[in-house]
C-alpha cells in the first residue's frame, strides 16, 4: 500500500501493529489495513483484535476507512469455520463463513 502511494506522489506514514502490539490511538489514522493469512495466524490475530473489538467499531463508525484482504475480511465478521473449529468474529460486520 505504500509503494502504491508513493507511486502516486502521496505521502504517507505507516504504523505497523504487530503481534501482542497494543492498537493505538485510531483519532489520527487515515486508513487501517487488514490482511490475510493461514488459518493459525488468522485465529491469533483475531484473539488479539478482540481486545479492541469496540475501538475498530467505533472507528468504522465515525467514517473511518478500513481495508479488509481475505482473512482479514471474514475476522470482521460474527464468525468463520474451520475445519475442526469455529472462530467468533469481532462482530463488526453481519455476516460469517462456512468452510
Amino acid at each position: 500500500m505504500r509503494k502504491r502511494l508513493e507511486w502516486r506522489g502521496i505521502d504517507c506514514e505507516v504504523a505497523a501493529v504487530r503481534r501482542d502490539d497494543p492498537l493505538a490511538d485510531l483519532s489520527d489514522v487515515d486508513v487501517i489495513l487488514i490482511g490475510g493469512g493461514g488459518d493459525n495466524e488468522q485465529l491469533y490475530v483475531c484473539k488479539h483484535l478482540m481486545e479492541y473489538k469496540n475501538e475498530l467499531r467505533n472507528y468504522i463508525e465515525d467514517n473511518g476507512s478500513l481495508i479488509a484482504i481475505c482473512g482479514g475480511y471474514q475476522l470482521l465478521g460474527n464468525y468463520y469455520k474451520l475445519q475442526n473449529e469455529t472462530i467468533k468474529g469481532l462482530e463488526i460486520l453481519d455476516i460469517y463463513r462456512n468452510r
